[in-house]
């Protein structure tokens, strides 16, 4: 039938609400650093600990202090990288360009996007078409659809999202020595 709710907990249970309890303001601090906001820093905590639910996680872990340090970094170091990987194309655009006093902006900006995706690869130009599609593609999708590896994407993505923002760099350095 049912447990008996008096019952005490497993041991394993019973030592990892000991370990939470001791190391929890410790683990506050450490994920406080390695991320730039409260959110952010709750939920690395919280995906901390919940490695260490898992039964037999620790079994071989001489230094738990050390092994939870080791965890939230990684943690941390993976969700920036995705943060970064998934940084809009036009974050870095908008930077470069300069206000100008022609109404006509829009068909500036076209010509310009035109030059820009003129000079990309084919390969190029199919990722980064795909990747700013409405979809909202992760690179696995974008390999598995085009027929190369997730590495081969970031390569052609990062390589074009370079020649698109030099190309816009250097239109607003003409437009500002006029």
């Amino acid at each position: 039938m049912g447990q008996d709710p008096r019952a005490k907990p497993p041991r394993h249970d019973r030592l990892l609400n000991v370990l939470h309890r001791r190391k929890q303001n410790w683990l506050k601090a450490v994920v406080r650093r390695f991320t730039n906001n409260l959110a952010d820093a709750e939920d690395l905590e919280q995906d901390v600990h919940a490695t260490t639910l898992v039964p037999g996680r620790l079994e071989n872990v001489r230094n738990l202090q050390k092994y939870l340090y080791r965890v939230a970094k990684n943690r941390a170091s993976r969700k920036a990288r995705e943060a970064k990987r998934l940084q809009p194309l036009d974050e870095g655009l908008n930077e470069s360009r300069v206000a100008g006093d022609n109404p006509s902006g829009d068909a500036d900006l076209e010509s310009l996007l035109t030059d820009a995706l003129a000079k990309l690869t084919p390969r190029e130009r199919e990722v980064l078409m795909l990747h700013a599609s409405t979809e909202e593609l992760t690179y696995d999708d974008i390999a598995q659809r085009i027929g190369i590896s997730e590495h081969a994407v970031e390569v052609h993505l990062c390589e074009a999202k370079r020649k698109v923002t030099q190309i816009f760099s250097s239109s607003g350095q003409r437009k500002a020595q006029r």
